[in-house]
């Protein structure tokens, strides 16, 4: 059953907490933790991979994970830290069916990861593999990381997958497209947020029926407590539903009852347009160019291809208005000034 996030009493959380929360849940990736893809055509491998990056193979790698020195990395307390527990982190995932799958997809396409000293502990960027370099997930500054604090712990877990995720959808050709028309655009980012968050409920209930409650903990305090709710209550009507995707589109559909999420989502979306305005000129000018092409509604369904095969949003469309958007005002004028900058570079 879907619920509104009004319906809903979070008993485990001071009202000041929900404000912030539903300040900092720009992407509803995981609490304040947010995920952007955007079209960065100038970045040099210095930018790119933002202070230091380790393919994910060698990380997974048991004999070497804290041996930075064999990746060619200067050796320093905070990469020491981060990179160790993130070694962890790909072995607790290991775990999961699903996060198995995601995570051997991004090993076989080189992805790396790392952390950005000049940002926010509370954001990770994934960048798609472009001109030759590979994918990229960026953690921010952990700078006196406590690799024992579960929060911590939680907070880069959630991250990782979201980003393993986005990773998938680079490869899968089933990412939203700056070539879209900016509405559709922003359809498509909320649609991949959804399946994001949903999926990360999936990875969490398995390693939770692992015995490793970790981020089923922390989903279930957090902010997409909601999620995490409904997705229980499916599974509870029928343990199938864990497996044939029922209780992935339940969880998926739910993410689109808080407005927060969607706004934040659409923010993001159009962020990510203003840059490639700036940054993306062949883009631009080509005959195929940002912002033409109408969506292909028959491939948005592709969002829901898993790592096992199956596809739990097979044949959605996603017409109904439970999946409409620009609810927020900043967002709508945002997007009308994106649209006459948008005609006046094509009347140019």
């Amino acid at each position: 059953m879907l619920m509104r996030e009004s319906d809903i009493t979070r008993t485990l959380r001071e009202p000041e907490d929900i404000e912030h929360e539903s300040k900092a849940t720009s992407l509803s990736v995981f609490n304040d933790t947010k995920v952007l893809g955007g079209c960065f055509a100038d970045l040099t491998r210095d930018e790119f991979c933002a202070g230091f990056a380790q393919p994910l193979e060698a990380l997974s790698d048991a004999p070497r994970r804290v041996a930075l020195s064999a990746f060619g990395l200067p050796e320093n307390q905070q990469n020491s830290g981060f990179m160790a527990v993130m070694a962890g982190l790909l072995d607790l995932l290991r775990q999961s069916p699903t996060g198995r799958g995601l995570l051997e997809n991004a090993i076989d396409a080189g992805v790396t990861v790392g952390c950005d000293p000049l940002q926010s502990p509370s954001r990770v960027r994934c960048y798609a593999a472009r001109y030759g370099l590979s994918a990229h997930i960026d953690f921010g500054n952990y700078s006196g990381f406590d690799g024992f604090a579960d929060k911590t712990r939680a907070r880069l877990f959630a991250g990782l997958i979201a980003g393993l995720r986005r990773s998938w959808h680079d490869q899968q050709a089933s990412a939203p497209d700056l070539r879209l028309l900016p509405e559709q655009y922003l359809e498509h980012t909320r649609l991949m947020l959804a399946d994001s968050e949903a999926l990360m409920h999936l990875v969490a209930w398995e390693l939770r029926g692992c015995g490793e409650s970790l981020l089923w903990h922390s989903l279930i305090a957090g902010a997409s407590a909601d999620i995490a709710s409904t997705f229980e209550q499916s599974v509870a009507c029928d343990a199938q539903n864990q497996f044939n995707g029922t209780a992935l589109k339940a969880a998926f559909n739910q993410w689109f009852a808080c407005a927060a999420r969607v706004n934040a989502a659409e923010q993001l979306a159009l962020e990510t347009l203003d840059a490639a305005l700036v940054t993306d000129m062949a883009l631009m000018w080509s005959s195929s160019g940002l912002c033409r092409q109408e969506i292909m509604r028959d491939d948005l369904s592709a969002l829901g291809n898993l790592p096992c095969g199956q596809n739990y949003l097979a044949g959605c469309r996603f017409t109904s208005g439970w999946y409409a958007g620009l609810h927020d005002s900043g967002n709508r004028a945002h997007l009308r000034h994106l649209m006459a900058e948008l005609a006046t570079h094509s009347a140019n």
